[in-house]
């Protein structure tokens, strides 16, 4: 074979890797098939898991058209794939039965949820949305989704909207999630998102509650580890009347923080009945450049634990001693 000849086919045989290495892309609406191809819209699936299935590639993309499309089990993403809703969460909706015990989303790899309303999703446990390891979940809105647990089963039931162990969190509106259960549940926490590790940031996160009538904690999040910066947290409640000998544990109508950082954020409007902390309930991390005001149903916007070691800085509540670069003043 000559020195020509054998460059040819090398070239030849890289290009074929290559092409075998490109991402593809596919297609999901309401009116596809899966009985069909999934390569263009003309032939478009009719089922996000079918597409999720077929997508052999990290980096494949797949294109979700307008409408509704229900799961009745969990999709699980194990790889790198990207899920879009072409036309934004507006018009472009993932709903789970709300029943069941089935979770919408499971993110356990670099994989990318962008521009869908997830919704209906139902767990006794935990993260009943979404539930994330790593990945990115950015322009979505969370809502509607349920965590519960039928009284008498001691244990724990949190996360409603997301419960997130890693990756990023961004430009979400995370609204409508609650936390219940029976009067006999040792813990209820977090109705928008718990957050162990990662970063959320630019979100709305409003209106989530928690009544497990015995330890609530953060109705709208519960920040253990990680950042959370630059989010409007509002109208979020802790319902019920806590019983035993901890449920001072509990607390923080709009935030509980336990550890990681709070940065940039308001903390307004947000509710604790017959629990500390009506705005934020803080036992560590750190609070910087926040307002905290304008919370009720609750002795002080802000509760903070002898324990705690947490710090908090340059932020405004009326709770606050001066110093540190806070200050007591009405924010408007």
């Amino acid at each position: 074979m000559s020195r020509a000849t054998r460059a040819f086919c090398a070239a030849a045989v890289g290009l074929a890797l290559a092409c075998q290495g490109l991402a593809a892309e596919w297609y999901v609406r309401t009116d596809g098939s899966d009985a069909s191809n999934g390569a263009s819209w003309a032939t478009a699936f009719a089922t996000i898991s079918n597409a999720v299935a077929q997508a052999a590639l990290q980096n494949d993309t797949i294109w979700v058209s307008n409408g509704t499309y229900s799961v009745t089990q969990e999709i699980i993403l194990g790889k790198a794939v990207s899920i879009i809703g072409t036309n934004g969460a507006a018009v472009t909706t993932v709903a789970g039965p709300g029943s069941g015990n089935v979770r919408v989303f499971r993110i356990t790899t670099n994989a990318v949820l962008k521009g869908l309303a997830i919704t209906g999703g139902y767990r006794s446990d935990y993260g009943a949305g979404v539930w994330m390891t790593t990945g990115i979940v950015e322009n979505c809105i969370i809502v509607s989704n349920r965590c519960y647990a039928a009284g008498g089963s001691f244990g724990t039931v949190w996360a409603a909207g997301i419960r997130m162990d890693g990756g990023i969190v961004s430009n979400c509106t995370i609204v409508s999630n609650t936390v219940s259960g029976g009067y006999n549940i040792t813990w209820g926490h977090a109705g928008g998102l718990y957050v162990g590790n990662g970063a959320v940031r630019n979100c709305r996160i409003m209106e989530n509650s928690v009544d497990c009538n015995n330890n609530n904690a953060g109705g709208g999040v519960f920040l253990a580890g990680g950042l959370v910066e630059n989010c409007l947290i509002v109208r979020n409640n802790l319902l019920g009347n806590p019983a035993g000998p901890d449920f001072r544990r509990g607390g923080g109508g709009g935030v509980k923080i336990r550890g990681g950082t709070l940065r940039n954020c308001t903390i307004a409007d947000n509710t604790a009945s017959n629990h500390p902390g009506s705005g934020v309930r803080q036992f560590g991390g750190t609070i910087q450049n926040c307002i905290v005001y304008f919370n009720a149903g609750a002795p002080v916007d802000l509760a903070r634990t002898e324990e705690s070691g947490g710090d908090i800085a340059y932020s405004c509540c009326p709770q606050l001693a001066l110093g540190g670069g806070n200050n007591t003043l009405d924010p408007r």
